[in-house]
């Protein structure tokens, strides 16, 4: 079903069959999002009358965070007071899921509002404990800033004019990016051994510019596993010296993947704040981009 809709194959008598049963699916707490995002798309006014309901709204609810991203996703026009209520009920609870994930969504809710009374309890968050509360914060900043788009933008910009058409900030930001993707999917052997590991003089930079301190110490300590050659640019002859490496320190290797994966620093949250300090650099587009 979802494949039909997304390519709009479903007739409208079909399509307004199935929007009664999908929010019988969300009210029953099971593939919420997934129903939640399928009513969007085929019936949208109607989706967004009952996902902003009483009865959907509900804080006692297990997965009304997975309904606030959704009306997140797809621009629903919830109240700010609603939203501002939303983060004063689940901060006064237990911080444990799924109020953590229902705080965060709820903040990031928040920043799309652009008011200036909530960038400072939007500031507060960022620095939470609480991994989904403060990537959420985080997430609201962006918007806040109107830069809530701005990865999307770059992925576009890199895709349609290569990695040299990106500024040296954007450059930063995604050679950090990869980095933290490919080691928390496979290790830091992984991030070497793919094309990722051709710009780990830019990761190692960018975790230094955007104030890294246990990530960067990690990293700086697989580099010296290299020797003083450190690893090689070019993938092709990296991969020789990858192979001799990972042999000889496979037990080093595992350390640090273990040390980063409890890193308690926030990969959302620190980028988030360097692309907000360089947010000019952040909004470019190349002169033939419309």
């Amino acid at each position: 079903m979802e494949r039909a809709v997304m390519e709009e194959r479903l007739s409208p008598e079909i399509r307004s069959g199935i929007v009664g049963d999908l929010e019988k699916v969300v009210l029953s707490d099971r593939e919420v999002k997934k129903a939640a995002q399928l009513l969007s798309r085929i019936d949208p006014k109607q989706a967004e009358t009952f996902l902003l309901s009483d009865r959907v709204m509900d804080t006692e609810s297990g997965s009304l965070h997975e309904v606030l991203g959704v009306i997140g996703e797809f621009d629903f026009p919830i109240p700010r007071e609603k939203v501002k209520s939303l983060v004063a009920t689940y901060a006064g609870r237990e911080m444990e899921y799924p109020n953590t994930y229902a705080l965060g969504e709820s903040l990031e809710l928040l920043g799309k509002f652009q008011n200036r009374e909530d960038e400072e309890l939007l500031l507060e968050y960022a620095d939470h404990d609480e991994d989904r509360v403060s990537d959420g914060a985080a997430a609201g900043l962006l918007a806040f800033h109107g830069l809530e788009d701005f990865q999307e933008c770059m992925w576009e910009q890199e895709e349609a004019g290569g990695w040299e058409s990106l500024n040296h900030q954007q450059q930063l930001y995604l050679a950090v990016f990869l980095l933290n993707a490919e080691v928390n999917n496979g290790g830091h052997s992984q991030y070497f051994f793919n094309s990722t590991g051709d710009s780990w003089p830019l990761a190692l930079e960018g975790l230094q510019t955007m104030g890294f301190r246990k990530r960067l110490q990690i990293f700086e300590g697989v580099l010296e596993l290299f020797g003083d050659q450190k690893p090689l640019t070019d993938r092709d002859k990296r991969l020789d010296q990858l192979a001799k490496v990972f042999r000889q320190n496979e037990d080093a290797f595992d350390a640090f993947d273990s040390q980063y994966y409890a890193a308690e620093e926030s990969f959302d949250v620190y980028s988030m704040r360097f692309v907000i300090q360089n947010a000019d650099k952040f909004s470019e587009r190349p002169a033939d981009t419309p």
